[in-house]
């Protein structure tokens, strides 16, 4: 999900493929992550689903920050 995109969910996109698993266990995951967020929003009668810029800034920087901490990013994987 990306900010100014409603409704929009990306399968395999950036930071997806983590290059030592199944490319379709990755989608089956992310299709239940989209459906455990699009069902209660449609119970609940939304017509959209948006994610505000600034949870989308957060979780990314949030990412990057714990990424410099993992051996495959050149961490030495402690905290």
């Amino acid at each position: 999900m990306t900010s100014e995109f409603p409704n929009f969910f990306m399968l395999l996109g950036p930071n997806a493929g983590i290059g030592h698993i199944s490319a379709v266990y990755l989608i089956e995951c992310q299709v239940d992550l989209a459906m455990a967020v699009i069902e209660p929003c449609t119970k609940r009668g939304f017509d959209a689903l948006d994610p505000k810029e600034a949870a989308q800034k957060s979780y990314t920087e949030r990412m990057w920050r714990d990424l410099k901490k993992a051996v495959w990013c050149g961490g030495t994987g402690r905290s």
